[in-house]
């Protein structure tokens, strides 16, 4: 992001059977408008099948969202779009994820003028200027006298000189939930509490932060009347041992080794590798066998391959594993349902997915 009036798209793919025939980005003013098409003609390959791309786009309107869509065309398989994006050239700009309802990041400028004295708002209420579909289900006030903490993204301090733009440092598009609600909850009720981080979480939000951020989180525990917090951090989908040694040697209580789409035995070597060093350390180990389809953070797969029951002894007896997620379901973490399993809004003419049914262990399903 340049300014408010011009943006730069990050785009990505995995998982190509071929490089992409076309790369580029859909957008509008409105998801029921993205006639316009950006294409480009540079991509970095960060493997054989998969790269990422990038677009500039200006000459935005000043107080105007617009909604951005990337996409890949594929000789012979067909085009694949990605979620929709909205971004706001407002003050301040945000970037907004539409399918986690929250803010990936927002800038703004700020000088002594933006500063001052005015009282904080009691509550918070939707972005006017993105649909309402996008954002976390909220009405104004609702936040208001409640345990749950909202992180800012834009301070309220940093606009309480003018009554308009701190209004906007409550739109729920300029808030991320926070941890303190989670362990406030957690010692209240005397609950065990996970705190989990994928590979690429670790990297962005830096493993020194996340080891302090735990330990802080049982010391806040101990101060809200938990005696013995049961609050553990445990990473997700390592897909190599380095990773995994480097979460037991920065303390993470549990790790997660995915070698699910290794062949079996390099699984079972694998995972029995990470087994030996982590157990050292009294720290427990979860293993995959079988895959699911669908994209986790940078495990991908097109293909299911459930877990075989006949395997499931051998593999846990000889890799010493301490929990085993297997695969029964259907699809896994990001998963793009095909346009042969959605209904058609009558209204909006978008493409509605089918209800989840949450009857599976590992992955969600598009079984109703």
């Amino acid at each position: 992001m340049l300014s408010s009036t011009e943006v730069t798209l990050s785009g990505s793919y995995i998982g190509a059977s071929s490089s992409p025939a076309e790369l580029g980005f859909y957008w509008g003013t409105s998801s029921n408008s993205l006639t316009n098409k950006l294409t480009v003609s540079s991509v970095t390959a960060t493997g054989t099948d998969s790269g990422t791309f990038e677009a500039h786009l200006s000459n935005l309107v000043p107080g105007k969202s617009y909604v951005f869509q990337a996409f890949a065309r594929v000789s012979g398989t067909g085009t694949y779009s990605s979620d929709e994006q909205v971004f706001y050239a407002g003050t301040p700009t945000v970037f907004y994820d539409t399918q986690m309802t929250t803010p990936l990041w927002t800038a703004y400028p700020l000088d002594s003028s933006h500063m001052g004295s005015l009282s904080r708002p009691s509550g918070w209420s939707y972005n006017p200027n993105i649909d309402e579909k996008y954002q976390v289900r909220v009405t104004d006030g609702s936040y208001s006298n409640s345990t749950y903490s909202r992180g800012h993204m834009c301070p309220n301090g940093s606009r309480n000189g003018n009554a308009t733009m701190q209004a906007q440092t409550f739109y729920v598009t300029n808030q991320v939930p926070q941890i303190q609600p989670i362990i406030q909850a957690s010692a209240e009720t005397k609950s065990p509490v996970i705190l989990q981080v994928s590979k690429g979480a670790r990297n962005y939000a830096n493993q020194t932060l996340l080891r302090y951020m735990a330990e802080g989180a049982v010391e806040y525990a101990k101060e809200l009347g938990w005696e013995h917090p049961q609050i553990v951090l445990h990473l997700d989908h390592g897909d190599s041992f380095e990773l995994c040694k480097s979460c037991v040697d920065m303390g993470f209580s549990s790790v997660m080794i995915d070698g699910s789409s290794l062949p079996y035995e390099d699984n079972i070597a694998l995972t029995k590798k990470v087994v030996e060093y982590a157990h050292k350390y009294d720290v427990t180990v979860e293993a995959e066998l079988g895959v699911l389809a669908g994209v986790e953070d940078e495990v991908a797969s097109e293909e299911s391959h459930y877990t075989k029951p006949e395997e499931v002894i051998d593999f846990a007896t000889r890799t010493g594993c301490d929990s085993l997620a297997i695969s029964i379901g259907t699809s896994h973490g990001a998963y793009k349902f095909k346009p042969e399993q959605c209904t058609r809004d009558p209204k909006t003419g978008r493409l509605v997915p089918p209800p989840l049914a949450f009857d599976v262990l590992h992955g969600s399903s598009s079984v109703p």
